[in-house]
């Protein structure tokens, strides 16, 4: 599965990652 370039920030952020598209995409954010 690819990642974005951003994909490192997201999950810092707290964000739900999700498959779509063969990447690895945030789907939403805790909190």
């Amino acid at each position: 599965m690819n990642k974005t370039p951003l994909h490192y920030h997201h999950v810092a952020m707290g964000a739900k990652m999700v498959n779509f598209g063969g990447f690895e995409m945030p789907v939403y954010y805790s909190g």
